[in-house]
């Protein structure tokens, strides 16, 4: 899923009307660097304060389709780039009175041709002159603008995986351009994969989601999350279980979604064993619909995830639940169980035994017959360690054969003072 928004090019060109030949600006005499707003800082910001270096693991997130959807939409997403000369101790000689224009796109330089240039680049704001830069120039453009270069662009398109902003020199602003310096920045607007498939099991306190490990473009999946709602709409904890990391239109700026970020319905594998579940829809989601982060229940790291359980809930409660998997640019793309899942208490082998016989005096007989009433910390421990191998089938095979074979031996533990004594 991942393609990178590449290069997005500021290019500083020096303009030189054909009368008047102006010495350029030698290539690679710039050096430019771009900010993105700081952590809890108004993205519409224009301060230059407001900017600095984003981290490796806050970048990509600067450069995602919500965030360029919202800056299209009206909404800013600046980015600062800030340009000083190469060799601040040299700057070229004729630098004074020589604009630099600037460009975002790709290969804005390699045609002469102006429709062809504005079918794929953009001009910004440019640089009157050159001597600006001795003191450190500040251009400011949104996100949309970065990421949406050129006439044929179609929006926020998944498609692009790079631009570059860069700054030329010119004999002229419409024709050649020689690049000053450039800036190249890698972004990525499209959305990671979700399972088409998936089996859920309603357990004693918690729901599972199932399904076959996706292959195809896994390594875009950073990881996946589930969003719990009651049947009527509230969530199911108190406060979200995790942090989640992904970005949404409607999380950014309260814009109209995207179409990834809008849950579709996912096809049940085990639909029949379901079948008196009520069915739910798209519109009965509520704010799950738009992937309220509030409503996060679970989680699961990586794209080779498989399952994901989301603990904590009330048996006999209905909830609606939405799986979520999202990209480290914090993309999302989701799909909803198109049914209401209510977890169930689990009778397991011990507890029906018991029912049957209350003589046989509850789950772990063998301790509780070998070291007395309560099996001491033995019995709690053991009885702790039953209900974590519950959670999983391999483990609940294993204690149902546990019960199957203590319960003659916990008989003779009661019966025999030997026994008792090679038991313990």
């Amino acid at each position: 899923m991942r393609f990178w928004l590449g290069f997005t090019s500021l290019v500083m060109v020096a303009a030189v009307a054909p009368s008047t030949a102006r010495a350029e600006i030698p290539a690679d005499s710039l050096a430019i660097i771009y900010k993105t707003p700081k952590d809890g800082v108004d993205p519409s910001s224009r301060e230059v304060d407001d900017f600095g270096i984003p981290a490796d693991d806050v970048r990509p997130r600067q450069f995602n389709r919500a965030r360029c959807a919202c800056d299209e939409a009206g909404v800013p997403q600046n980015v600062m780039f800030e340009v000083t000369w190469a060799n601040p101790s040299m700057p070229p000689a004729e630098r004074s009175g020589v604009p630099l224009y600037a460009w975002v796109g790709s290969g804005c330089d390699t045609t002469n041709n102006i429709d062809e240039r504005n079918m794929r680049c953009t001009a910004l704001d440019d640089i009157g002159d050159a001597i600006a830069v001795d003191d450190a120039e500040r251009l400011f453009v949104g996100v949309g603008e970065l990421l949406t270069p050129g006439t044929s662009a179609m929006g926020c398109s998944e498609g692009l995986t790079s631009v570059t902003y860069g700054l030329y020199t010119s004999e002229n602003a419409e024709a050649d351009l020689a690049p000053a310096g450039f800036v190249e920045i890698d972004a990525d607007m499209k959305a990671p994969p979700l399972p088409t498939e998936v089996t859920v099991l309603a357990q004693e306190g918690q729901i599972e989601l199932d399904w076959t490990a996706i292959t195809s473009e896994a390594g875009d999946i950073d990881r996946f999350y589930a969003l719990c709602a009651t049947g009527a709409g509230e969530p199911a904890h108190d406060m979200p279980t995790h942090n989640a990391e992904y970005d949404t239109v409607d999380s950014l700026c309260g814009e109209a979604p995207l179409p990834a970020e809008v849950a579709q319905a996912v096809t049940l594998k085990n639909d029949a064993a379901l079948m008196d579940r009520p069915m739910i829809t798209e519109a009965d989601l509520g704010d799950l619909r738009y992937l309220d982060k509030f409503y996060v229940c679970g989680q699961a790291t990586g794209g080779t995830a498989s399952e994901i359980t989301l603990g904590g809930l009330q048996n006999g409660v209905d909830y609606m639940v939405v799986l979520v998997s999202a990209d480290k640019a914090g993309n999302a793309r989701a799909v909803f169980v198109p049914r209401l899942i209510a977890p169930q208490p689990v009778e397991d082998f011990w507890e029906d035994l018991n029912e049957e016989n209350p003589e046989i005096e509850g789950g772990l007989c063998l301790v509780e017959a070998t070291y007395g009433a309560g099996g001491g910390g033995i019995n709690g421990a053991l009885r702790a360690w039953r209900d974590e191998l519950r959670q999983t089938a391999i483990g609940s095979w294993f204690v149902d054969r546990y019960y199957q074979l203590g319960a003659p031996l916990a008989a003779a533990a009661r019966e025999s003072v030997v026994a008792r004594v090679v038991l313990g």
